[in-house]
């Protein structure tokens, strides 16, 4: 089962279900494992930016692309060596 932090204590709270609320938006509801705690919250996991892009792009979806990625995209690949036969 996935997992975050407790905001409150830090330990550990279990994603105890979810549902889509926009393509790039999941809203979890966590219950904290600390049973000193006994916390229960909602959080929001979004989608923020691409760090591989996708072989099966939705044309609705438009996420920024990583610097990285853009970074290691415009690096000079060097040449390989010739295979000699």
């Amino acid at each position: 089962m996935s997992s975050v932090t407790c905001p409150h204590c830090k330990s550990r709270a279990t994603i105890r279900s979810s549902r889509q609320l926009t393509a790039l938006v999941r809203e979890t509801y966590c219950q904290c494992q600390n049973l000193m705690c006994g916390h229960t919250f909602v959080a929001h996991v979004e989608a923020v930016r691409t760090i591989s892009p996708s072989a099966t792009p939705d044309p609705q979806v438009a996420l920024q692309i990583s610097n990285r990625v853009t970074e290691t995209s415009t690096k000079q690949t060097p040449a390989l060596p010739a295979l000699v036969g």
